[in-house]
């Protein structure tokens, strides 16, 4: 079985390249057209020198990102698959006065629900069952110029099961 930090990998590349990939640009703080960046649980350290700076207001020049973060998971029975609650965030720059960033958010959305409505076996370990939700939710009020989206969806991964145990 895959480890879980290998395959959170493996399945944030496979966002990076195969969903997105050169099929969606998206507009940098500095006005570039750019592929959407993907990061797995956290936001890198940004500075050269060590420190911290998630702190501060750089981390939204790494814009357009995403992260795909492991929420948690149950393994209630080692017989039965392991349940992963996943996270996917993603933040776009749109400084238009329109204020329509939130349709770059939305199509960041529905590419990952089809996705994975489509390719319910991901990296040949991760599976979604046919009735398991996927949730979607954009931020309230105005955040522009930087437009988020967060959607949430779990996958099973199979059990190795019990090898000969002696009570």
């Amino acid at each position: 079985m895959l480890e879980l930090g290998a395959l959170q990998d493996k399945i944030k590349d496979l966002f990076e390249t195969e969903v997105f990939g050169d099929k969606s640009l998206f507009k940098t703080p500095q006005g570039d057209m750019v592929t959407i960046t993907g990061f797995s649980q956290n936001l890198p350290v940004k500075t050269d020198d060590g420190e911290d700076a998630r702190d501060d207001e750089s981390y939204k020049d790494l814009a357009p990102y995403f992260i795909l973060a492991i929420q948690n998971g149950d393994d209630d029975d080692r017989n039965e698959a392991q349940t992963i609650h996943w996270e996917f965030v993603s933040v776009i720059y749109d400084n238009d006065k329109n204020n329509q960033g939130y349709k770059d958010s939305l199509h960041i959305v529905q590419t990952v629900i089809n996705y994975l409505r489509k390719h319910r076996m991901l990296c040949g370990t991760a599976y979604i069952e046919s009735d398991s939700p996927i949730s979607f939710e954009l931020p309230e009020g105005d955040t522009w110029p930087y437009f988020v989206s967060d959607i949430t969806f779990e996958t099973k991964i199979p059990s190795e099961g019990v090898e000969d145990v002696n009570i």
